[in-house]
This record gives structure tokens, sequence and C-alpha cells, in this order.
């Protein structure tokens, strides 16, 4: 690995978090969660969506869960 790659894999660590929520009139900019995903899927449960992010800097996948409140859309219970 180059040294630009281990920098950009250690900010993208730093930078995570644990909850997160857009305001609703912010859905049409991108949503940064971090972290570099890679691909995402989702699977609808019960009042909210469950979601796996594959991370590019990382050998793992992110779980967490996403529904819409009235305050936006909100991401959580990262794994």
């Amino acid at each position: 690995m180059d040294s630009q790659y281990l920098a950009n894999m250690a900010k993208s660590f730093a930078n995570q978090e644990k909850s997160i929520t857009v305001p609703l009139e912010k859905l049409n900019e991108p949503i940064f969660l971090g972290f570099q995903p890679l691909g995402i899927a989702s699977i609808p449960k019960d009042g909210y969506n469950l979601i796996a992010i594959a991370d590019y800097y990382a050998p793992a996948i992110c779980m967490a869960k996403v529904k819409i409140t009235p305050d936006g859309l909100h991401f959580f219970d990262f794994e």
C-alpha cells in the first residue's frame, strides 16, 4: 500500500460516525458517513431498513439501520 492510501484509510476511520440524521432538505446532496462506501444493499424491516455497506478501505461490511423520521433520514446502530 502506498502512503496516500494509508493516509486516506486513517482519515476515513477517524471520521466515522455512530449515528447521523440527514435533514430532509439536504437529501438531494451527497451523504457522508465517515468512510468510503464500495456498495450498499438494503432489506426492509419493521419500521426501518437494515443496510449493509461494503467499506472501500477495509475487508469489512458495516451494518446499520436507516429510517425516515420527521427530522430527516436517520442512520443508527452502526456495527
